[in-house]
C-alpha cells in the first residue's frame, strides 16, 4: 500500500516562486531609475539606513513584480536577454506567482512601521493609481485611439508618480523633520524620463542607418539592460510622445494608425513609420520638450530651496549625455 507525501510548505513556496526566481536571478538593473531616483531623493529625506535598507529591498522587489507585468501586458519575448518568464513557466502560473508575491510584499510593509493604518492607506492609494494606469493605457494601445498629451500625462502620474511618491512616504515615516512635498517634482520627472525612453525607443538608431548599425547600436543600447527588437513600442501597439505630437498634429493623415493597427515586426515598416515621425518634426518636437523639462526641474529643487542633489544631478547627466551621443549618431549618418 503506498503512502501519501503532502507537499510542504517549503516545497509549495518553491513551485510558486519560480516565474519570480527567474527573473530575481538575472540580478539587478543598473538601468533601474526607479531606484535611482528613490536614493537621489532620500539624499533631501534622509531616512534611516535600516529602515532605507528594508524598503529600498522590497522596492526593488516591487519593481521585479512589475516586469513580470509589462512582460505580459506587452506579450514580450525577451527580458534582459532571457525568455521572459511567462513564456517558460506559463501565463496562468507566472499571474498567481504576481499575486503571491505582491501579498507577501505587503505584508512586509505593514511590519516596517508600528504606523500600519498609515502604510496601509498609502498601499492601497499607490496601487489603485498604478493599476488604472495600466488599464487606461491596455484600452488606448487595444482600441487603438490615440490619447492626448493631457491623457499621456495623466497614465504617466498613476504608473510613475504613484509608485515613487508611495516610496518617498515611506521613507518620510521616519524621520522628524518636515515633510516637503514633492508630488509636483516627481510628475516634472517622471514626465521627462517618460519622453525620453519614447524617444530613444523610436530614434536609437536612426531609422535608415543600415541594418548592421542598427543591429550594433541595439546590442549596445544605452538605456535598456534586456535585449529589445528596434522599435518595439511600434510592435507593441503603443502611442508615445513621438506618436501622439505626429498624430495629434497631422489629424487626417492615417498613415501611422494603420501601422500602429498591424503591430508590425519587421524592419522596413517601422523604417516607413520612423521617416513619418521625422517628416512631421516629431523628434526635434521632442528635443524641444526634454529641454525644456529639464529646465522645470531645475526651477522646482530651486523653488523647493533644497541643496543640490548629486544623485539627482547623476540621473538627469546620464540621460542628457544619452540623448546627445544618439544625437551625435544621427547627424553622422
Amino acid at each position: 500500500m503506498s503512502t501519501l507525501h503532502p507537499i510542504s510548505v517549503d516545497d509549495e513556496n518553491k513551485i510558486l516562486w519560480h516565474p519570480i526566481l527567474h527573473v530575481d536571478q538575472m540580478g539587478p538593473e543598473k538601468s533601474n531609475v526607479m531606484k535611482r531616483l528613490w536614493r537621489a531623493f532620500n539624499y533631501w529625506i534622509n531616512c534611516p539606513k535600516g529602515k532605507q535598507r528594508i524598503i529600498a529591498e522590497i522596492g526593488d522587489n516591487l519593481y521585479n513584480v512589475g516586469l513580470l507585468l509589462d512582460d505580459i501586458e506587452d506579450n514580450a519575448i525577451l527580458r534582459r536577454g532571457a525568455p521572459a518568464a511567462h513564456l517558460i513557466y506559463g501565463l496562468a502560473s507566472t499571474v498567481y506567482a504576481i499575486i503571491y508575491r505582491m501579498i507577501i510584499l505587503i505584508e512586509q510593509l505593514l511590519d516596517v512601521s508600528e504606523n500600519k493604518e498609515i502604510v496601509t492607506d498609502y498601499v492601497i492609494e499607490a496601487g489603485t493609481q498604478l493599476l488604472r494606469g495600466q488599464g487606461v493605457e491596455i484600452y488606448f494601445r487595444d482600441t487603438c485611439i490615440c490619447p492626448t498629451y493631457e491623457d499621456y500625462k495623466h497614465i504617466i502620474n498613476d504608473r510613475w508618480v504613484s509608485l515613487l511618491n508611495f516610496g518617498l512616504r515611506m521613507l518620510q515615516l521616519f524621520v522628524e523633520n518636515e515633510n516637503k512635498d514633492f508630488t509636483s517634482l516627481l510628475t516634472t520627472i517622471s514626465v521627462f524620463i517618460q519622453i525620453y525612453n519614447d524617444y530613444i525607443n523610436l530614434h536609437n538608431p536612426k531609422a535608415g542607418a543600415n541594418t548592421c548599425l542598427i543591429n550594433l547600436l541595439i546590442l549596445l543600447s544605452f538605456q535598456y539592460s534586456n535585449v529589445k527588437t528596434y522599435c518595439d513600442d511600434i510592435t507593441e501597439g503603443k502611442f508615445t510622445f513621438p506618436m501622439i505630437h505626429a498624430i495629434r498634429t497631422h489629424p487626417d493623415d492615417h498613415h501611422l494608425i494603420d501601422i500602429i493597427k498591424k503591430r508590425p515586426t519587421d524592419l522596413e515598416t517601422k523604417k516607413v513609420f520612423v521617416n513619418i515621425l521625422e517628416s512631421f518634426g516629431s523628434f526635434e518636437y521632442t528635443r524641444k520638450t526634454l529641454g525644456k523639462l529639464r529646465g522645470d526641474i531645475l526651477s522646482e529643487v530651486d523653488n523647493l530651496q533644497l541643496n543640490e542633489n548629486p544623485y539627482l544631478k547623476r540621473v538627469l547627466e546620464d540621460i542628457l549625455n544619452n540623448l546627445e551621443t544618439e544625437i551625435y549618431f544621427d547627424r553622422c549618418d
